[in-house]
């Protein structure tokens, strides 16, 4: 890593992501950038005029299991 290169904050990173129109869920975060406190940054963004919808998502894992996800997205 170059020291003289400024990295990109968790911040710009998730609006990045975002900015490209791809959803993003807290696990996707802390598996792809180590990013445990994913509704504070999307907090942030708000604040900052970003328009980004949370969409609840049901998964059945088996016939009794079902597990709730949320991402967001921006619109």
């Amino acid at each position: 890593m170059n020291p003289n290169i400024e990295q990109p904050t968790q911040l710009q990173i998730i609006k990045a992501h975002l900015q490209k129109g791809l959803p993003i869920t807290s696990w996707q975060a802390i598996q792809d950038w180590h990013i445990t406190r994913l509704g504070a940054h999307i907090c942030e963004l708000k604040k900052q005029g970003m328009d980004i919808k949370r969409c609840l998502l049901t998964i059945k894992m088996d016939k009794e299991e079902i597990v709730s996800k949320a991402k967001v997205q921006l619109y």
